[in-house]
């Protein structure tokens, strides 16, 4: 009930508009937050790119308060999650959290804490999750980073959720020796139609997505309602999100793409639906099917959106092939136990299969 009477909220946006009042003047990579009430509607980060009164989900009329926080982004390094004294170590990075200028362990990694701690504890193996910057991302310096963090581990298989899946594409590229595997999980490697949005000019809403101005207002809401879960932060990260990113070459790591998708085709998807909303997120699930709707109601992403995890297409998440599919929108992919081992599986089985190759190789 509550994502309707929020979707409800922000759509109304679109109709009525707001006149911004701002308690301080926001200096670069400051946090604003736009209350109507009590209620934050709009997190954004501000870049200097973006008047903070006027920002692009909002218009004028009535009052909406915008309070400015200070904050410092996180620094790139290793949290222990479980520690096993096992040779193999399984590092997450985790994608994009809109709300890390709370605080270092925000809601989003204490799920990811939590879920793996398990895997870790059920397996007997380390692992760790790389926390890095996402609101003002640098994926290269993260990657970079990353490989100076783990220099002295052996063994080591990425776990990455979707934007951390960016991250793991730039420390492939460099070719560290002690990365053996990576999985990524509902990557972008090709971007996502849904980030274009954001940092689309409303005046040319109708030119790009051959739509009123109304229905692309409306998929902003929803974009911002499930990126965020009811507290949106536009940021300049979402930049690396974009449509048709070239991505890098993954290629000389052993690799598996965990995918997922949303069913909506018919009455027999309705029992996986409901399944899914008491075993997860019923937010997430609600957010994302909801995106889905809008995203293949435009014309120009209806294509694109045909099978998405209501975040990222599949033909950008299976980008490079060796694509596992699960019935699953794009936070399952990271919260599911199910998914997260039949990945650990794949990846192993290869990184096995690779030994043996080189072992054969070495001995003719």
């Amino acid at each position: 009930m509550r994502f309707f009477l929020v979707a409800i909220v922000l759509l109304g946006v679109s109709m009525f508009g707001f006149n911004i009042i701002l308690e301080s003047t926001p200096t670069l990579y400051d946090v604003v937050e736009y209350y109507a009430g009590d209620w934050c509607i709009f997190r954004m980060v501000y870049d200097g790119t973006v008047d903070p009164y006027n920002p692009p989900l909002l218009e004028t009329n009535a009052t909406v308060i915008g309070k400015v926080i200070k904050w410092q982004k996180p620094e790139e390094k290793l949290a222990e999650i479980h520690k096993e004294g096992s040779s193999l170590n399984l590092v997450v990075i985790h994608g994009m959290d809109p709300r890390e200028y709370t605080g270092e362990m925000t809601e989003y990694k204490k799920e990811i804490k939590k879920v793996f701690e398990e895997i870790g504890e059920r397996l007997r193996i380390n692992v760790y999750l790389f926390i890095y910057p996402t609101l003002l991302a640098d994926p290269e310096k993260s990657a970079e980073r990353f490989i100076d963090l783990t220099k002295d581990m052996e063994n080591i298989i990425i776990f990455a959720h979707s934007m951390g899946g960016i991250i793991a594409e730039h420390i492939a590229a460099k070719h560290p020796g002690n990365v053996k595997g990576i999985i990524f999980a509902g990557t972008p490697h090709l971007g996502s139609p849904l980030a274009n949005v954001l940092f689309t000019d409303p005046d040319r809403y109708e030119e790009e997505f051959l739509i009123d101005k109304k229905t692309a207002e409306n998929l902003r809401a929803a974009l911002l309602i499930s990126y965020a879960g009811f507290s949106a932060t536009y940021a300049p990260g979402y930049r690396y999100l974009l449509w048709q990113r070239k991505p890098l070459d993954f290629s000389n790591v052993p690799f598996v793409n965990l995918v997922g998708t949303i069913s909506l085709d018919s009455v027999e998807s309705i029992p996986g639906i409901l399944l899914n909303i008491m075993t997860t997120s019923a937010w997430d699930t609600l957010g994302l099917i909801g995106l889905k709707l809008l995203a293949s109601s435009v014309s120009t992403m209806k294509d694109d959106f045909e099978e998405t995890d209501g975040m990222v297409p599949c033909k950008s998440a299976s980008y490079g092939g060796n694509a596992l599919v699960f019935d699953a929108d794009h936070e399952d992919l990271y919260k599911r136990r199910n998914i997260i081992l039949e990945g650990l599986s794949y990846i192993l089985f290869r990184i096995l299969e690779n030994e043996v190759i080189l072992k054969k190789g070495g001995s003719q």
